[in-house]
């Protein structure tokens, strides 16, 4: 199932969280630094202090790795595992932001959507088409996520990159973007396949047809 708005919505929560306890180095509390000391050894702690220090100096937000931390110390993961997720993490984010290098400065909300996608099999060819403009520069913290659903609900890279291309076309509208991935669902649901499903989508908001008016009867081609 495609969920689009609620990865939003945790993600920012998680962000939001993570911000309001940023006073030390690491960006979490006296509370959840214990819990990070007590479920790693001394030397996994220190790595994981290392790799968050790394990617602050590479310009990398630190948040989702503290937020990775405290994910695995919670699910009683053993440390070195943490510290591989976490470094693996920084690496993804790391080839994020040079993805997405150009003559503006990366925001955290671009790299960690970025990051996101390629560690949802996203190619980086694709990500770097979907930024190659300043209008897609401007909406890829949104629309890699959107890739990236859309590609996990079956619809090939190809017509999914069209169906986001028809989308910026059309105005770049949020609450649209939100509605295509559910009108996929639904032709889906009712017997389209999922590549005939995101090529309708496509065709339809190209046309300006309302989303809510397409049917496996009416899709346009």
């Amino acid at each position: 199932m495609i969920k689009i708005k609620n990865r939003h919505v945790i993600i920012a929560g998680v962000a939001a969280v993570l911000a309001a306890t940023s006073n030390n180095v690491h960006g979490q509390d006296a509370a959840q630094d214990a819990k990070l000391h007590a479920a790693m050894s001394a030397s996994a702690y220190a790595s994981f202090s290392a790799a968050i220090k790394d990617a602050k100096a590479r310009g990398l937000p630190a948040e989702p790795l503290v937020a990775k931390g405290i994910e695995g110390a919670a699910k009683n993961v053993p440390g070195d595992r943490i510290v591989i997720a976490v470094r693996a993490t920084a690496d993804r984010m790391g080839r994020a932001q040079l993805l997405l290098r150009s003559s503006r400065p990366t925001t955290s909300a671009e790299i960690v959507a970025v990051a996101d996608a390629l560690q949802r099999n996203v190619p980086e060819d694709a990500l770097r088409k979907l930024s190659a403009d300043a209008a897609g520069r401007a909406t890829i913290a949104v629309t890699s996520y959107a890739l990236a659903d859309l590609m996990a609900s079956g619809v090939p890279l190809a017509v999914g990159v069209e169906v986001i291309g028809a989308w910026r076309a059309g105005g770049g509208d949020a609450a649209m973007l939100k509605e295509v991935p559910a009108t996929i669902e639904r032709l889906m649901r009712q017997g389209v396949a999922p590549a005939r499903a995101g090529a309708g989508v496509a065709a339809g908001l190209k046309l300006g047809t309302p989303l809510s008016r397409l049917t496996p009867v009416n899709l346009p081609r």
